[in-house]
C-alpha cells in the first residue's frame, strides 16, 4: 500500500481479499496506489486512486451569557467553550460603539449601548473555522446629586420664584405657587450632564420653608383727639392697635406722634406689622 508516494505497510491476500486501516488521513486530496506483486499463478497489478478529505466542522463555540451592565462598571472577561481542534481564539467589535475588547476577551466598557462582540476560533489542520456573537448591552448608570436644601419663599410667590441648584428642575409649572407659610414639599428633577451615560432622577422630593408676607396697609390719618382724653378715646382703622397703653394721654394741644402696630386678617401667612408713627 503507498500512499502520497510513501508504503504506507503491506498486507496479505486471503481468499483473494485483503483489508487495510489507514488511520490519520490528511485533508485534501490523497494518492493511493495499491500494488499487488503476483504469485505463481496470477500476475501483478497496479490500482491508483485519489481520495480527498474535506475539514469537518468545529462543535458550537459557545460564549457564556453577559448579565446587564451599566455604564461605570468593572472591566470584565468573556467566557468561551465548545469549538474543536486546536486554532487560536480571536476577538473584535462588529457592531455598537459602547464597548471595546482585546485579544484576551476582555471587555472594557465605553458608554451606554448595546454592542456586538464576535468570537472567532481560527481553522487549523483538519476544522473549519468557527464563529460565535455576543451582544453586549449597557445601561444609563444612576447620577450623584444632593437633594436641594435651605430653599426659601415667601407667601404669594410662585416656584418660578425660588432658585434651584444646577441641573434641577420643578416637576410642577413654574406659575404654582409655594402655599401658605410653613415647610411645603414639592418634586424636582434632576438632569446630569451626561445623559448620554447617566439617568434623569424625577420625583425627588424638597422643601420650601415659606415666610409670612409683607401685608399692605395704609398709615391711618386724620386721626383727632382733645386735651385730656387717651388713646383709648381715638378710634384706629381695622386690622390697627395701639402699641402704647390705651391709658396713655394724647398728650398736649397739637400734633403728637404715637406707635401703632397692624394685624392682617390673614396673620397665617402675613407678618404683623410693628412701630408704625
Amino acid at each position: 500500500i503507498v500512499i502520497n508516494g510513501e508504503v504506507a505497510g503491506t498486507v496479505d491476500l486471503t481468499d483473494g481479499a485483503a483489508e487495510y486501516t489507514w488511520n490519520n488521513i490528511p485533508v485534501g486530496d490523497n494518492s493511493v496506489s495499491i500494488v499487488y506483486s503476483g504469485d505463481s499463478n496470477y500476475s501483478g497489478i497496479n490500482i491508483n486512486t485519489t481520495y480527498n478529505l474535506e475539514k469537518d466542522d468545529q462543535a458550537e463555540l459557545v460564549i457564556e451569557p453577559v448579565p446587564q451592565k451599566t455604564y461605570g462598571d468593572e472591566p470584565f472577561s468573556l467566557v468561551v467553550s465548545g469549538g474543536s481542534g486546536d486554532g487560536a481564539l480571536s476577538y473584535a467589535v462588529t457592531g455598537g460603539d459602547s464597548a471595546s475588547v482585546d485579544e484576551n476577551g476582555v471587555v472594557t466598557i465605553l458608554k451606554a449601548g448595546d454592542s456586538v462582540i464576535t468570537v472567532t476560533k481560527a481553522a487549523d489542520t483538519n476544522y473549519n473555522e468557527a464563529v460565535a456573537n455576543i451582544t453586549i448591552s449597557v445601561g444609563k448608570a444612576a447620577p450623584a446629586y444632593s437633594v436641594p436644601t435651605g430653599l426659601t419663599a415667601v407667601y404669594g410667590q410662585t416656584l418660578a420664584d425660588v432658585a434651584l441648584p444646577s441641573g434641577f428642575t420643578w416637576r410642577d409649572a413654574a406659575d404654582t405657587s409655594v402655599g401658605d407659610a410653613g415647610d411645603n414639599t414639592f418634586t424636582v428633577q434632576y438632569t446630569p450632564e451626561d445623559t448620554e451615560n447617566y439617568e434623569v432622577v424625577s420625583d425627588i422630593e424638597v422643601t420650601i420653608s415659606v415666610g409670612k408676607a409683607a401685608p399692605e396697609y395704609t398709615v391711618p390719618t386724620g386721626l383727632t383727639a382733645t386735651y385730656g382724653q387717651i388713646l383709648a378715646y381715638v378710634e384706629l382703622p381695622e386690622g390697627f392697635t395701639w402699641q402704647d397703653a390705651v391709658t396713655t394721654s394724647v398728650g398736649n394741644a397739637g400734633d403728637n406722634t404715637f406707635m401703632v402696630q397692624y394685624t392682617p386678617g390673614d396673620s397665617a401667612n402675613y407678618e404683623v406689622v410693628s412701630d408704625i408713627e
